[in-house]
């Protein structure tokens, strides 16, 4: 996801890498719907449902691209309507609450179950 707030990323590799993002959340969310809650503890599930949901959710909106190709230069930035640029930074802190939910559910689950979380 980095690579789309490049300065230097083009919108076409935006408009790539958002679909990527779309196909890896919705393989995701498939297999986790599909797997079923380990010793009846459903949180990390719960969590990496609600996390994929919003992805494939959010990023599925086509409109995100020219608004991050705005987003990454601060030249362009400007160009971008203040309401807009609150609402796309309201939902990315969203998708970081999202991900340190689903962060702190994983080494629950692996403190549970003495398992080693590697990068």
């Amino acid at each position: 996801m980095d690579t789309i707030f490049n300065e230097n990323t083009s919108p076409e590799k935006i408009t790539e890498l958002r679909k990527e993002i779309v196909n890896t959340a919705n393989l995701g969310l498939s297999k986790t719907l599909n797997s079923k809650a380990f010793d009846d503890d459903s949180e990390l599930k719960d969590q990496a449902v609600k996390y994929y949901s919003f992805v494939s959710s959010y990023f599925s909106d086509e409109n995100l691209d020219s608004i991050f190709y705005l987003l990454n230069s601060d030249e362009r930035i400007e160009k971008l309507d203040s309401n807009r640029l609150f609402n796309v930074q309201r939902d990315l802190n969203t998708l970081s609450k999202f991900e340190d939910e689903l962060k702190a559910a994983q080494s629950k689950f692996s403190e549970a179950h003495k398992l080693n979380l590697t990068d």
